[in-house]
C-alpha cells in the first residue's frame, strides 16, 4: 500500500507539472491528416475528461476485447454512452451500462463536467457462485451472494485543465447500490503528446470500494486503488491505447494486468 501511495503521489506531481504547461495548441499540420489522437481526448484509459464528442458524431470503443460501448454526441455539451460486456452473449453473466456526461467550458484551458453511470449485472449466477466457492473454499457464503444487489449507480464530477491535446483532470465520485453510498472515489487523468501521433497517458483511481462476504455473514469493505499508464497511438480515423494497470486492494497483494483498447469515431 505504501509503495502504491508513493507511486500515486509521484504520478500526481508529474501530472501537475504537465497541467502547468498545458495550453491551447494548433492542430497538427495537413501533412498528417486523420492521424491526430486529440479528438479522442473525451476520456483517458477509463475515466472521463471534460471534453465532449462533437454533436452528431459516434464513437465505438472496445476495451480488452470484451467491453464494448457506443457514444453519441447529443449536443456540444452532452453525450450518452451505452455498453455491454461481450461475455454476455455467450454465458449467463450479463453486464449492461448507460452513461450520460455533461460538460462546459468556463475559461480558456478550464472545463468542468459531471457524469452518471447506471450498471445492471447478473454476475452472481449459480454457476459463478459454485466456481467461487470451489476456488476460495469456505470464504464464500452462497446465500450472501444471492442477496447481493445487481444494480449499481455511479456519479462523478471532474475538472479538466489544458487543451484537448495536453491536459490533466481531477475528479471525485460516489457509488450507490441498494441505497448504500460508498466513500468518495478520487480520479486523476492526464495526457501529454510526444509526437503528432503518440501521446502518453496516466489514469488513476483511489478509493474504489467493494464488499466481500465471509462464511460467518460478516461484511468487509475493501479500499481498492488502481493506476494505469501507457500510450495512445493514432491511426487513420481511429486510435489504439496500450498500457498496464496496477491494482492494490487493502489486505491483499497488488497485481498488474495489461490494458489495450481500440476506439473509432464516425
Amino acid at each position: 500500500m505504501l509503495q502504491l501511495n508513493s507511486f500515486l503521489l509521484s504520478a500526481l506531481l508529474m501530472c501537475t507539472c504537465l497541467g502547468a504547461f498545458a495550453q491551447e495548441t494548433t492542430p497538427p499540420a495537413e501533412s498528417t491528416p486523420n492521424r491526430d489522437p486529440s479528438p479522442y481526448g473525451t476520456s483517458y484509459f477509463l475515466s472521463h475528461s471534460a471534453f465532449q464528442l462533437p454533436k452528431g458524431r459516434f464513437e465505438y470503443s472496445n476495451r480488452m476485447l470484451l467491453r464494448n460501448s457506443l457514444t453519441y454526441g447529443i449536443t456540444s455539451n452532452i453525450s450518452i454512452t451505452g455498453g455491454f460486456d461481450l461475455q454476455s452473449i455467450f454465458i449467463e453473466e450479463k453486464q449492461f451500462w448507460v452513461n450520460l456526461k455533461a460538460s462546459t467550458q468556463l475559461a480558456k484551458n478550464l472545463r468542468v463536467g459531471v457524469s452518471g453511470t447506471s450498471l445492471s449485472t447478473s454476475l452472481f449466477t449459480p454457476q459463478f457462485i459454485e466456481n467461487m466457492a470451489y476456488i476460495e473454499g469456505d470464504y464464500v457464503n452462497r446465500d450472501d451472494f444471492f442477496d447481493r444487489p445487481k444494480h449499481y449507480n455511479y456519479v462523478e464530477a471532474f475538472t479538466t485543465f489544458g487543451s484537448i491535446q495536453k491536459n490533466i483532470s481531477v475528479g471525485v465520485g460516489f457509488a450507490e447500490s441498494s441505497g448504500i453510498v460508498s466513500h468518495p472515489v478520487l480520479t486523476l487523468g492526464a495526457v501529454y503528446p510526444v509526437s503528432p501521433r503518440v501521446s502518453l497517458m496516466l489514469d488513476g483511481k483511489i478509493g474504489n470500494q467493494s464488499e466481500r462476504y465471509s462464511s460467518d455473514n460478516t461484511t468487509f469493505l475493501q479500499l481498492n486503488q488502481s493506476i494505469t499508464g501507457g500510450i495512445r497511438i493514432a491511426g487513420r480515423a481511429h486510435v489504439f491505447e496500450l498500457g498496464a494497470t496496477f491494482f492494490d486492494r487493502s489486505g491483499n497483494n497488488g497485481f498488474v494486468l495489461p490494458y489495450f483498447a481500440f476506439r473509432k469515431q464516425f
